[in-house]
């Protein structure tokens, strides 16, 4: 069967797509997560308390340090999808935070999209080449 495609060669690497996928969107939630580790205490109450009656600082820095921690295992290829799933059930929950309450966050609504939409195929479609957790 012949497949019809422009660039047919191409597809000898696709594992190499969802390595560049896993790569950034590792690089993404670790500055993520750092950023929201790192805000004072001072710029999260302004920015909560008119949403939130229980601020806590707590779930802040537990949020970002998953953030963080899913970061990093994505970058290395690591329980990708672990990782994937949990930082898509963070993602998921900062975009239904974000259609809520459009000011509390600063990203966009497609920004938070584009994260869930990369996580669903990382978590599908595991994690590429030059991973540690590669299937057997």
């Amino acid at each position: 069967m012949t497949i019809l495609s422009f660039f047919p060669f191409l597809f000898s690497f696709s594992l190499f797509a969802p390595l560049l996928l896993r790569v950034a969107t590792g690089i993404v939630f670790f500055r993520l997560g750092c950023t929201a580790v790192r805000a004072k205490r001072t710029e999260l109450h302004t920015l909560l308390i008119p949403y939130t009656k229980t601020y806590t600082r707590t779930s802040i820095l537990i949020i970002g340090t998953l953030e963080c921690i899913g970061g990093t295992l994505l970058f290395f290829g690591l329980f990708t999808q672990l990782a994937a799933l949990i930082l898509l059930i963070i993602t998921l929950g900062g975009l239904f935070m974000k259609y809520r309450f459009p000011d509390l966050l600063p990203h966009q609504l497609s920004f938070l999209s584009l994260l869930v939409v990369v996580l669903l195929s990382l978590l599908l479609s595991g994690p590429g080449a030059f991973a540690i957790d590669l299937p057997l």
